[in-house]
């Protein structure tokens, strides 16, 4: 499955799991990813080969939830969704409007 293939079916997964995905070098929605339940201790919770940490699932429906009401509401594309995922994780932050470009 593909990050954005992920991203897009995210209210299906529990959200006590973590998504992982390549990254070559940036984060992409055509990246391969997979979701991994997050065990008894999440530190110890290992990386699927070839993979990164992208995000918890819980943390990524906030995200995603904090984009679309800066929006009007608007659901992002996949393209959008890992942007303003990435953009939190690099930043702490939520993407509004005025900072993409």
């Amino acid at each position: 499955m593909t990050l954005g293939e992920t991203l897009e079916q995210i209210h299906t997964f529990d959200e006590e799991s973590f998504i992982f995905a390549e990254r070559s070098p940036n984060w992409s929605p055509s990246v391969r990813a997979e979701v991994v339940p997050i065990g008894d201790d999440p530190e110890a919770t290992p990386a699927p080969p070839g993979m990164e940490y992208f995000i918890e699932i819980y943390h990524a429906l906030e995200v995603l939830e904090a984009w679309s009401l800066h929006r009007d509401g608007r659901k992002p594309t996949a393209l959008e969704m890992v942007e303003a995922i990435a953009y939190y994780q690099e930043h702490d932050s939520w993407l509004l409007p005025h900072d993409a470009a």
